[in-house]
């Protein structure tokens, strides 16, 4: 296994700061309440639209077909430039014998209904983990992600044939005892209150949506790594098809 390049690094890097960003921004949001007041006339009223939050996180992700457009254009105006200097090349030296009849440029097309699968998945991973966070605290939905690792080692171990070394399974196992000691914990705090039932069911929520997020990770890697869609593509289709999907079940 090689070194990470300093792209990779970064990108990591980004990924750690922008998802904390992401889980105190999402619980800053569940903690407003409106109508209520010092005198304590008006009930108060929480933020709890997880539907809401997932259709803005699809809305981003479809800002990134913008990003693909401009790359696209980019790659047209560099073959068009490539296609007349062939050109050009073949009429100065006379040669028309080695002409070649046309050079085609395969490229995947920009809308296909195999990112449906992933976009589903995605819909209900991160609706379900919004959900859990309505219920339990932020640190505590946060470490509960980790269980994505071994949802995805397993998946991958069945459906991708991939075969785990030793060190995955220590890492994994070293994952689930972590899980486990967090999970406990929580409801272990809450059992006083008499509300443990209803933390357990949020930590339920958290992982299963984490299982359903592993389950996209899968169906991107067996369905979608193969036929060459570029990262900007896969993102900014994902997020439309999920836009579509989220409006359409929140109409419901």
């Amino acid at each position: 296994m090689g070194r990470l390049t300093c792209l990779q690094l970064v990108l990591t890097a980004g990924m750690l700061i922008t998802g904390s960003i992401n889980t105190l921004s999402k619980k800053a949001q569940n903690d407003c309440t409106v109508g209520y007041n010092n005198s304590g006339y008006s009930a108060p009223h929480k933020f709890d639209h997880p539907w809401f939050q997932t259709l803005v996180m699809f809305c981003g992700e479809a800002l990134c077909l913008i990003g693909f457009a401009i790359q696209r254009t980019r790659e047209n105006r560099k073959i068009n430039r490539e296609s007349l200097f062939t050109q050009f090349s073949i009429s100065e030296s006379g040669d028309y014998a080695d002409q070649p009849e046309g050079v085609i440029y395969h490229r995947p097309p920009v809308c296909h209904w195999i990112f449906i699968l992933p976009t589903i998945c995605d819909l209900a991973g991160t609706t379900l983990a919004g959900i859990g966070l309505v219920i339990v605290n932020a640190s505590v939905w946060q470490m509960l992600r980790g269980s994505i690792i071994v949802f995805t080692g397993l998946l991958s171990v069945v459906f991708l044939k991939r075969k785990l070394q030793r060190f995955h399974v220590v890492g994994i196992s070293i994952v689930v005892f972590g899980l486990c000691v967090v999970g406990l914990s929580a409801v272990f705090s809450q059992s006083q209150s008499g509300e443990s039932w209803k933390l357990g069911v949020g930590i339920l929520l958290i992982v299963a949506g984490q299982l359903a997020s592993a389950a996209q990770m899968v169906v991107e890697e067996a369905f979608l790594k193969k036929r060459g869609f570029p990262p900007l593509q896969v993102v900014g289709m994902e997020g439309l098809f999920g836009v579509i999907l989220t409006a359409g079940v929140s109409d419901r």
